[in-house]
């Protein structure tokens, strides 16, 4: 930035996502009812995945073309499945029925939330490339 110039948050753009608040987040990570579906109505949520990102993370900058192609395809092809972010820039991961069950420690770190046959959290280990992730929400 120059001197004088004005600093504004960098927008990334998700179409397809659901951006959780911290109101948001825990009734909608537990309760896959609530999260709104792009496609498809009244299909019930299998599987939830969630960015943990912050838009001034060149990482998360770089990546958010791909989360968003990917929650493009996943509403298309998988309408059992959604898409989430969280920004953490101001606030803390809110905890899940009283249990801290989100570790971050880079941005952007993936999540997959399971509801059947019992609620599962996994995070997500390899590289961020399309067809990798695509393939582990499909492992689901």
């Amino acid at each position: 930035l120059e001197r004088g110039d004005e600093w504004s948050v960098p927008t990334l753009i998700c179409l397809k996502c659901v951006d959780l608040t911290v109101e948001t987040f825990e009734k909608m990570v537990t309760n896959p009812s609530l999260i709104p579906s792009s496609t498809m109505e009244g299909q019930p949520t299998e599987l939830l995945l969630i960015e943990f990102y912050s838009p001034y993370c060149g990482g998360c900058q770089q990546f958010a073309p791909t989360l968003d192609r990917l929650a493009d395809h996943i509403s298309e092809e998988m309408p059992q499945v959604r898409v989430a972010r969280f920004d953490i820039t101001e606030h803390d991961i809110p905890l899940v029925d009283g249990k801290d069950m989100f570790e971050v420690e880079v941005t952007p770190t993936l999540y997959r939330v399971r509801y059947e046959p019992s609620f599962r959290v996994e995070r997500y280990e390899s590289d961020h490339g399309y067809d990798r992730i695509l393939e582990w929400v499909r492992k689901g």
